[in-house]
């Protein structure tokens, strides 16, 4: 995709009156998007951020947060991801920037959450190098905050892997192409902890070759800390029990 003639745009449209009418489309940022390929064998990532920006407000200001996936920082090269806030109902937006560190490395399926106390939550997955084994793409799943709106996030916190990518099932048409670990993908806020909800690709000793985990990450807001870190449950053995 072209990301100076964006062929998609991320807009938002509000309703005063519980969805009976709703404003016109206000456009928030291009969707520049140029999905996520491995580097070395050039085999598609099916994403989420590529096509689903999320959002997300802070209950105390209502001030509005949306990520998705952008190659806007690296020239059209590959997909980061970005972020952008409003702290007046959605009529003007701020800059988009990025929330991933500048590693030269693509990005992709970013969740984000406020918490109690306004720090921004974002979770997403990065992969791990772009020079490796062309049986092996690692990938790393990661979270990071902000305590400033979304301006500038604190060093990434690493949740899991690195992960084999190319043993994840391969969606096929008519479903977009791509490796791919689901959409089952989320994170919520509860007081000060940030409840992550995700997939990653298990190890080839495993029955499955993907399950579903969640991990809860403590926050504390007035020292911008993580205090506190369960690791991950496999929510598809407890669902069976």
């Amino acid at each position: 995709m072209n990301t100076k003639t964006p062929k998609y745009l991320i807009a938002v449209q509000k309703s005063q009156n519980g969805g009976t009418t709703w404003s016109r489309a206000k456009i928030i940022a291009p969707f520049d998007s140029v999905a996520v390929t491995d580097p070395v064998t050039g085999k598609m990532i099916r994403g989420g951020g590529d096509a689903l920006p999320e959002v997300a407000i802070n209950k105390r200001t209502g001030e509005l947060f949306v990520v998705w996936q952008s190659a806007k920082f690296s020239g059209g090269k590959y997909d980061e991801i970005a972020i952008t806030h409003s702290v007046d109902g959605g009529r003007t937006w701020s800059a988009p920037v990025r929330v991933n560190p500048a590693l030269g490395r693509a990005a992709f399926t970013p969740m984000v959450s406020v918490n109690h106390n306004g720090a921004v939550g974002v979770s997403y997955y990065m992969i791990n190098c772009n020079h490796h084994s062309k049986n092996r793409l690692p990938v790393d799943y990661w979270f990071t905050y902000s305590t400033n709106d979304g301006r500038t996030f604190i060093p990434p916190l690493h949740i899991a892997g690195p992960f084999n990518m190319l043993r994840a099932p391969e969606a096929v048409p008519p479903f977009v192409l791509g490796l791919f670990i689901g959409d089952y993908q989320g994170i919520a806020a509860f007081h000060n902890d940030f409840h992550l909800f995700f997939s990653k690709v298990n190890s080839p000793s495993q029955k499955d070759s993907v399950d579903v985990y969640t991990t809860v990450v403590r926050v504390n807001g007035s020292r911008s800390l993580f205090t506190n870190i369960l690791r991950g449950v496999d929510l598809t053995q407890t669902l069976d029990k």
